[in-house]
């Protein structure tokens, strides 16, 4: 069987979240992705794993864990040396995607932005990644997140600093972008098919968070009026008897209502929107909800047909059996650690579902088969070893 993206070759200079992202969406789908990666990078890396310098044992089970990686072949080359340059054409030439997230202008510096590539490969697929975009004002501004979340206006629709700590973890801006990216690169590979012509492809993160936003600006747009943080208990998370949490979003009218008779308090259906009776709900609400336990309220509102789940955190997700059936955490072998656990593929094709053909590669481990493909002899690999071009972690 043949996976959707089986035939795509996509050279990958990505280095923080969002191009990762999108490259991990591809080569799941069977594009075969090398990774160009670094010392200094792979250092940097690491460094924000362990504080002191890293063993070999504890590399294995960084790259064991590293699910953006897996699927996809490295080469550690270093960047500075002209003939690690020549490498990078080579490739180019015979790739047909081309993905970096530096801060816009890095890339030319280092010889290799869309036009020098696309001189080399007038097909190549050439994406860039960046905070506001390769265009505008704003085009050289630094950031991450909070930066693009900012510019797009969510971040004043979320909160303060309790929200800020939330986005450490779940980084609107990267995964959106990251998707937006790979969206972008698919569409421009239909293109080509219709015209073998390659195009540009700029992805901004601050337009991507906009794009998620629709839903508050279509209002915007159409009453005048701004979204605000408002409290509501249509929608909410209420601690139980056990001292967990569960979360309701019953908005639609016939949700509420259910839920209403499901708590037993039919007399809130017609206060839904009053602002007037949402303290008040919401102090009887919760003195209803620490009666029973998590489990028990989530069968309860299940079977009543509410809009409910269970707030889990982290280490309770991968034994829920609805998790487990649709496979979003799998366990895999990786040489010398064994069994580790990884997210599985979250986009479901009937025909040509994506696979785990391969765990993530050691930094530079298919260095030499990459060479040996641009027909690189034994002879020239071992020099370009000696001069330090090309390496192995």
């Amino acid at each position: 069987m043949s996976l959707p993206l089986e035939g795509i070759h996509v050279l990958d200079f990505s280095r923080t979240l969002p191009g990762p992202y999108c490259t991990w969406l591809l080569a799941d789908m069977g594009a075969e992705v090398i990774r160009v990666e670094t010392p200094g990078q792979i250092a940097k890396y690491e460094s924000t794993h362990f504080k002191e310098d890293i063993d070999s044992e504890q590399r294995k089970r960084l790259r064991a864990y590293e699910a953006l990686a897996r699927n996809k072949k490295s080469i550690l080359l270093d960047l500075k040396k002209p003939q690690a340059r020549d490498i990078i054409y080579k490739l180019a030439k015979e790739s047909d995607v081309f993905v970096e997230d530096f801060r816009p202008g890095v890339i030319d510096k280092m010889g290799f932005g869309y036009k020098t590539i696309n001189d080399i490969n007038p097909r190549i697929v050439y994406c860039s990644i960046s905070v506001c975009g390769q265009e505008g004002p704003y085009r050289g501004l630094p950031g991450h997140d909070p930066i693009a979340l900012s510019l797009a206006g969510l971040l004043s629709l979320i909160g303060g600093s309790e929200q800020m700590s939330m986005l450490r973890h779940v980084p609107i801006g990267d995964i959106t972008s990251g998707l937006h990216a790979a969206i972008g690169i698919l569409l421009a590979l239909r293109a080509r098919d219709k015209d073998d012509q390659g195009q540009y492809v700029d992805i901004s993160m601050v337009d991507s968070v906009m794009s998620f936003s629709i839903a508050a600006y279509q209002r915007y747009f159409t009453s005048g009026v701004i979204p605000q943080r408002e409290e509501n208990v249509c929608i909410g998370q209420w601690k139980t008897k056990d001292g967990k949490y569960i979360c309701t979003t019953n908005m639609e009218p016939r949700y509420w209502a259910r839920f209403c008779k499901a708590m037993g308090r039919e007399d809130f259906i017609p206060w839904q929107y009053d602002e007037t009776k949402q303290e008040t709900m919401h102090s009887a609400l919760q003195e209803i909800f620490r009666t029973k336990t998590r489990k028990e309220w989530f069968a309860i509102l299940k079977e009543a047909d509410t809009q409910v789940a269970p707030v889990y955190s982290l280490d309770e997700v991968p034994s829920d059996p609805h998790i487990q059936h649709r496979k979003m955490v799998i366990e895999v072998e990786y040489p010398e650690v064994g069994s580790v656990k990884q997210l599985g593929v979250p986009i479901k094709l009937s025909r040509t579902p994506g696979t785990i053909r391969r765990v993530a590669a050691a930094a530079g481990e298919n260095t030499e088969e990459i060479l040996g493909n641009l027909e690189y002899t034994k002879e020239d690999i071992a020099m370009l070893a000696a001069e330090g071009v090309i390496g192995r972690l």
